[in-house]
Parts: C-alpha cells; sequence; structure tokens
C-alpha cells in the first residue's frame, strides 16, 4: 500500500499502531507500528521508514519529482462547488 498511492506513510502507522494495541505480535506490523517513535513524533514516521528500509534491505528511497498540468477551470469549479469561493 505504501507506495503505490493506495495509502501514507501515516494511516499504516496508525493501522499498525491499532493492531498492535489490540493485540497483533506481527514483527513487521510492531516495526511499523514503532515509526514515529510510536506515535509521539509522527512528523519523523517518513523519516524512520527510510532508515528502517535502509536497515533491512540496504536499499534507499529517492522521492520522484515530476510536473503536473493542471486544469486551472476544474480546480476554479471545485473551490466554488465544494469551499464556497
Amino acid at each position: 500500500m505504501i507506495g503505490c498511492g493506495r495509502a501514507g506513510i501515516a494511516e499504516i502507522c496508525d493501522i499498525s499502531r491499532a493492531n498492535v494495541a489490540d493485540g497483533m505480535h506481527k514483527e513487521a506490523v510492531y516495526g511499523l507500528s514503532s515509526l514515529g517513535g510510536h506515535g509521539k513524533h509522527q512528523n519523523n514516521q517518513e523519516r524512520d521508514l527510510h532508515r528502517w528500509v535502509k536497515g533491512l534491505h540496504s536499499m534507499t528511497l529517492e522521492p520522484l519529482e515530476m510536473s503536473l498540468t493542471l486544469n486551472v477551470s476544474w480546480v476554479i469549479f471545485y473551490l466554488k462547488l465544494f469551499l464556497g469561493f
């Protein structure tokens, strides 16, 4: 789920912490729940994931930069419709 766009690290960590609190004892789930100091420092979850994966598999994660062309008329429509701008 992480890395394919279906869920971010924050959601995965929240789910993992809930599973550990419910008694799940899987090593990978516990590892994910421990990111960000077991939720105490959630801003560090992404950093901790990079360090954890590097330690497990000697691999590094690199951010992907890309340019996106936005349809501005759609954005203006969305802002007016849903946000009242």
